[in-house]
C-alpha cells in the first residue's frame, strides 16, 4: 500500500512510519524539512507545509491511505 502520513517527525508518527515500513509499505512523510532518520527508514520525504492544501494535495497523489498525525506543539 501507499501511504502517505503527516507527523512522521515526532515520537509517535516516526513509530508508525518505521512499522509501515518494516511492513512493506511505501511510505512517504509530509514534512517541513528532510529527515536523516525517515531517509534511514526508507520513508520518502515530501517537502511541504501540512497548513497549504496545494502541498497536502500534492502530497497525497497517488496514495492509497493518509495518516494524519501531526499536530500543533506549543510549549507553555
Amino acid at each position: 500500500m501507499r501511504v502517505l502520513l503527516t507527523g512522521a517527525t515526532g515520537f509517535l508518527g516516526r513509530a508508525l512510519a518505521k512499522r509501515l515500513a518494516e511492513s512493506g509499505h511505501a511510505v512517504a512523510a509530509l514534512v517541513r524539512r528532510r529527515d536523516d532518520a525517515l531517509d534511514a527508514l526508507g520513508v520518502e520525504s515530501i517537502v511541504g507545509d501540512i497548513t497549504s492544501l496545494e502541498s497536502v494535495v500534492a502530497a497525497a497523489a497517488g496514495r492509497d491511505a493518509v495518516v494524519h498525525g501531526a499536530a500543533r506543539v506549543a510549549m507553555p
